[in-house]
């Protein structure tokens, strides 16, 4: 859609002259299939900045555009539709409730093999540069937006599902909040936790017999997650403010007596043949449940539980990863792809694959899942290792 047609249908529809013509507007019931460029193309005939227009279309339904008479809205609305918008015509009396920008959207990657084809996407509804979606991509969790409505959130489903992409939704306001302890001197955590004190958050008791409690404070609301925030993020303090609605967890299962039930709970929960179950059983601890979130992950932990096992839950935006590469066919392609994904330069990246065999990292899940996929397209076998 160019800018310039738009714009001259909209501005030439204040030559008409007669108010009872000028009784329709377009309203945007969501960001449909556009992309962010056309945010560019509405800004020349809006008075609104680039942002306010963004706002407009990732927080509808939104007016648009009103008073304009009805050939020029519909002219105008199909335009936009031509583009992907989601919009429509009505007249300017008709109720309307607008949208809201109380959520946030996490991504959950399940198929590696589409990652250029969301990669593309993630460039496209964002409208940002190739190595800031690369950075998303390999953040965890990855945060895609926030600040955007429901009716973005369902267009945003519809066109990351095919892709083999789960959306982690939230509405922070009244979601919870956990505050994870990183690794820092005996100074700085008992500083840390003399600020909760006086914040009067509740922490969780260090078990008995352990040096550490890697989570401090589980359950904060929004507002004492703000409150948290603000005194600790000045100090450079070591610990991770995450939204319970993107945490995401590995099941590993510690032990487990061999029987009917388990069998059935493994099976039923994790698609595994029934034979694999005694081989899995033999190699705990092992890890049965991947990348579940935190209700899920509890369920299983209870259940496994009851069944008379041992399992534990393992957050992995806390995890980091090295990997081993045990085989490299292809060294310039191997170097290319981690000099693209891990950020290493060339000289470092052809070590790597030569002679050291092994990417320090720190990589996060996301980067070294995606990481050893690329790799084993290009003949190269990589080992994920828990640093």
């Amino acid at each position: 859609m160019k800018g310039s047609s738009l714009m001259n249908l909209v501005r030439n529809s204040s030559d008409i002259v007669g108010v009872p013509k000028k009784e329709w507007r377009i309203i945007v019931r969501s960001i449909g299939n556009a992309g962010a460029g056309i945010i560019r193309a509405i800004r020349h005939v809006s008075p609104l900045s680039e942002a306010g227009v963004a706002a407009l279309l990732y927080q509808a339904p939104s007016v648009l555009f009103d008073n304009l008479p009805r050939d020029v809205a519909d002219q105008v609305s199909e335009m936009l539709c031509s583009a992907g918008l989601d919009c429509k015509v009505e007249g300017k009396d008709e109720a309307f409730v607008p949208g809201d920008a109380d959520h946030e959207i996490a991504l959950v990657i399940r198929d590696l093999s589409r990652m250029a084809s969301v990669m593309q996407l993630v460039m496209e509804v964002l409208g940002v540069s190739l190595e800031k979606a690369r950075e998303i991509l390999c953040s965890s969790p990855t945060v895609l937006v926030g600040n955007v409505s429901l009716n973005t959130v369902e267009a945003f489903r519809r066109r990351f599902t095919p892709l083999g992409v789960e959306l982690d939704v939230s509405r922070p306001d009244t979601a919870l909040f956990d505050l994870f302890l990183g690794e820092c001197s005996l100074s700085d955590s008992h500083r840390i936790r003399q600020i909760l004190e006086e914040l009067h958050i509740p922490m969780l008791e260090t078990p008995s017999g352990s040096a550490s409690q890697p989570l401090l404070a589980a359950g904060l609301s929004k507002a004492h997650a703000d409150k948290t925030w603000e005194r600790l993020r000045p100090g450079n303090m070591p610990v991770r403010l995450i939204n319970r609605d993107f945490e995401r967890f590995d099941v590993r299962l510690e032990q487990a007596r061999p029987g009917p039930e388990i069998t059935e709970f493994l099976i039923s929960t994790t698609s595994m043949p029934e034979n694999i179950v005694p081989k899995v059983l033999k190699k705990t601890p092992i890890v049965t449940h991947q990348n579940v979130p935190f209700a899920k992950m509890n369920e299983y932990l209870e259940a496994i539980v009851r069944l008379g096992g041992q399992a534990s839950g393992h957050l992995l935006a806390f995890q980091t990863f090295s990997l081993c590469l045990e085989k490299v066919e292809d060294p310039g392609t191997c170097s290319r792809i981690l000099q693209a994904l891990a950020g290493l330069n060339p000289e470092t990246a052809m070590k790597a694959v030569r002679s050291a065999h092994t990417v320090e990292g720190p990589l996060t899940h996301p980067q070294a899942r995606w990481l050893q996929w690329e790799l084993k397209q290009a003949g190269t076998e990589a080992r994920m290792v828990l640093r």
